[in-house]
């Protein structure tokens, strides 16, 4: 559950894990066979499109007790458009999408590349969704800066006390980010984080609460 910040010291070994732009039956199905093996579990950011293209991978990575939220229908940026339009064809259209899949519309959302106005943010959070951002970015995306030992070192530099951390599962070649995940998942582990979904991290410092 999302709850309040009264405890500070709680998060210093929590940590999440998070993969967007998927789903897809190659990247994102080997990160699932890693979490798995690893007994860790993740929150994936997936878009309408490829949940269109890949339904039951999408069933897969909610069977296997991951967390889902919503990327959008098809990776555009959101602070481009109008809050009208953010919230029709990019945000409750890939809505739909999950309650035709799964059954139900998760609550949290994630505006690809982080662009977003803070009006839409108010649109959107007066509609109930609940926008998530991260702490760590890998660059995992980046064909310059995503061999494994970059994206491991950037994450275990910039995550000193808990956090969200930004990954990938589709979208482009993730070879380097599988490749790496082993990797992040013992790293972390040696430093004495506990793994957890985004609804498990303690506090609210990732959730955007635009009150005025």
């Amino acid at each position: 559950m999302l709850s309040s910040k009264s405890n500070p010291e709680a998060t210093e070994k929590k940590v999440a894990l998070t993969f967007d732009d998927g789903s897809d039956t190659v990247y994102t199905v080997s990160i699932l066979e890693i979490l798995k093996a690893y007994g860790v579990k993740a929150t994936f950011f997936l878009t309408g499109e490829n949940m269109e293209q890949y339904p039951e991978v999408v069933k897969k990575i909610y069977r296997e007790g991951h967390e889902v939220g919503n990327h959008g229908y098809n990776h555009v940026r959101l602070s481009k458009l109008t809050k009208e339009n953010v919230y029709s064809n990019q945000i409750n259209k890939t809505a739909v999408i999950f309650k035709e899949i799964l059954g139900f519309s998760p609550r949290l959302y994630r505006p690809p590349y982080g662009a977003i106005t803070k009006e839409q943010i108010k649109y959107l959070e007066k509609k109930g969704y609940l926008q998530v951002r991260w702490l760590s970015d890998s660059l995992d995306w980046d064909p310059r800066e995503n061999a494994p030992e970059k994206i491991l070192y950037r994450i275990v530099t910039e995550l000193k006390n808990g956090g969200i951390v930004l990954l990938h599962s589709g979208r482009g070649d993730r070879s380097n980010t599988v490749t790496a995940l082993p990797r992040i998942i013992e790293e972390l582990g040696s430093k004495g984080y506990q793994f957890c979904t985004v609804s498990e991290m303690p506090g609210e410092d990732y959730f955007s609460h635009i009150s005025s």
